[in-house]
């Protein structure tokens, strides 16, 4: 039983958010990113573009590659369904394979 501010709670389980929390994961998210982009397409990106995509979800992150655009070409426009759902399928599935190369923060340890 767990309380907080006087009210009970029966806790199951506890949730910890790793990902760029206590671990440094943004090489490894621009890495299935890059492998994403690749497999539908489009050129890869700078790791640092793809770093400030990271904070608001990884299909937030998905989409903006997608759409990516430099300073000499208009924004693109909203992928289309089909090509999101790719997209997602390749950068899941290629993350799960590397996210456990991922290390701690320095301070973390």
């Amino acid at each position: 039983m767990l309380e907080l501010a006087g009210v009970k709670f029966k806790v199951k389980a506890v949730l910890i958010d790793l990902d760029g929390t206590l671990m440094h994961t943004a090489p490894e998210i621009a890495r299935a990113a890059n492998h994403m982009l690749a497999g539908v397409g489009k050129p890869a990106l700078a790791a640092k573009q793809i770093e400030a995509y990271i904070g608001e979800g990884a299909i937030t992150l998905i989409k903006c590659c997608l759409m990516h655009h430099s300073s000499t070409q208009p924004p693109l426009a909203e992928p289309e369904f089909e090509l999101l759902e790719k997209a997602q399928r390749l950068f899941f599935d290629y993350y799960v394979q590397i996210v456990t190369e991922s290390k701690a923060y320095p301070t973390v340890v």
